[in-house]
């Protein structure tokens, strides 16, 4: 697999229905952290991957993850009371005035990284993380559906909702975004899961088939006098099988 980032910089945004799969996956693992009392507060497209297999996405990296319920004075080091902990362009208001965070602090870096996955820019960029944080607390964002006027309103709706700067004003847990989510996935046309797989599989198929192309042109136009040609056509109806076997 690869990182969201890396996703992103060698393919482009992602799809409104590829979005709303990323989404869904990481609202899951956030609504199963939460409810143990794990605030992860480092959501960003790096600690993001992508399985290239299914298109599942997978949260990774908790290293500066928090108990909801610690008290400040028991945190130590990088988790200390006061101390901003997290990566700029993703943190939530709260995180960058180093306030007590809740899982509402998550929501919004997820909705941060929804929309550097739909548009393929960082929302709120700078040249020092002091700018970021400024920027963090007092700049609202248009809405999604304005870069992207192709998502699914419902979707747009709930990555917007996760961005409000009031925490109030966004879903009150990792449940409540799966629900609109849901809603929306229910609007959207559902694409075959073999359709999707063979879609992924397409880039490999192709590296492969240029790949036999060179091998059979060398062994075609080799000058060596001990080899037949029936030889020289064996690694080349090798690759064809391997070749064929991955299309079927």
């Amino acid at each position: 697999g690869e990182s969201l980032a890396d996703r992103v910089r060698r393919a482009g945004p992602l799809s409104s229905r590829e979005a709303l799969r990323l989404l869904l996956d990481v609202a899951y693992a956030l609504a199963y952290a939460h409810g143990r009392g794990v605030v992860h507060r480092d959501i960003k497209p790096d600690n993001i991957m992508i399985e290239r297999a299914t298109g599942r996405a997978l949260l990774m990296d908790f290293g500066v993850a928090r108990s909801i319920d610690s008290a400040p004075s028991a945190a130590a080091g990088m988790t200390r009371e006061g101390e901003v902990v997290g990566t700029p362009e993703y943190m939530s208001p709260e995180q960058a005035t180093a306030e007590e965070l809740d899982g509402r602090s998550d929501l919004y870096s997820l909705g941060l990284v929804a929309y550097f996955a739909v548009t393929g820019t960082v929302a709120f960029g700078g040249d020092s993380a002091a700018r970021i944080l400024v920027r963090q607390l007092t700049e609202t964002l248009p809405s999604v559906a304005v870069v992207r006027s192709d998502l699914p309103p419902a979707l747009a709706a709930s990555i917007d909702r996760c961005l409000a700067k009031d925490r109030s004003d966004r879903f009150a847990d990792a449940a409540a975004l799966i629900e609109a989510l849901d809603a929306a996935q229910a609007a959207a046309p559902e694409v075959p899961v073999a359709i999707r797989l063979f879609a992924q599989e397409a880039e490999t198929l192709g590296m492969l088939s240029g790949f036999i192309a060179i091998v059979a042109v060398l062994l075609l136009t080799g000058r060596g006098t001990d080899v037949g040609i029936l030889d020289r056509l064996i690694p080349v109806v090798v690759l064809l099988s391997v070749l064929g076997g991955r299309v079927m």
